[in-house]
């Protein structure tokens, strides 16, 4: 997301939480997903500190960035192995 465009999200998000304005909402689907314990840490990170309602909220903000600003080569041909050997997974920023 260009800072334009993330400057806009960001000031439709803050006008939404205070009530200031309605996102366009749309019929939303229940899915179940399996997610590793740090992965749903990391959803609870964004959750607070971007003041989402959800970790549903914030998953669905990382899918549409893959819609919408993503490079799906880059995201899906390149093997991270975050868990391998010593790899602990997500990390809470200090």
């Amino acid at each position: 997301m260009n800072s334009l465009s993330q400057e806009c999200y960001h000031e439709r998000v803050k006008q939404f939480n205070q009530g200031q304005h309605t996102m366009a909402m749309s019929k939303k689907t229940t899915m179940e997903v399996e997610l590793h314990q740090d992965t749903v840490e990391m959803l609870e990170y964004a959750k607070e500190t971007y003041g989402f309602r959800s970790t549903s909220k914030a998953l669905r903000v990382i899918l549409d960035y893959m819609v919408a600003d993503a490079d799906w080569e880059e995201v899906f041909m390149n093997q991270r192995c975050l868990r391998c050997g010593s790899g602990q997974g997500w990390q809470r920023p200090e």
